[in-house]
């Protein structure tokens, strides 16, 4: 059987990412926050959304019509952050 990475998108099944959404949410990034593993600082995508844009839209688009993902895309930062209560109880994060 195939595991998710494996799945290939049809033609009408995969979602278009427009430009007009990537352009969207490069601007509307939070400059405050730190690099992901991508080392992009979200200030230079910001100021940069007029040339990113298109381009970050017909990499989305390919790579959902491909079926693949650039294994980068795959990495995150995950820490868990204490909300309340007992630190030792896992649930509190």
């Amino acid at each position: 059987m195939d595991g998710p990475q494996d799945r290939v998108w049809g033609s009408k099944d995969h979602p278009t990412i427009r430009e007009i959404e990537a352009y969207d949410h490069l601007r509307n990034l939070n400059i405050q926050k730190s690099m992901g593993p991508d080392e992009m600082n979200p200030r230079v995508l910001r100021e940069s959304v007029e040339v990113v844009a298109e381009q970050l839209s017909m990499i989305c688009d390919k790579s959902w019509q491909s079926g693949e993902d650039p294994g980068d895309w795959r990495k995150g930062n995950i820490a868990p952050i204490f909300t309340k209560g007992r630190k030792e109880d896992p649930g509190n994060y």
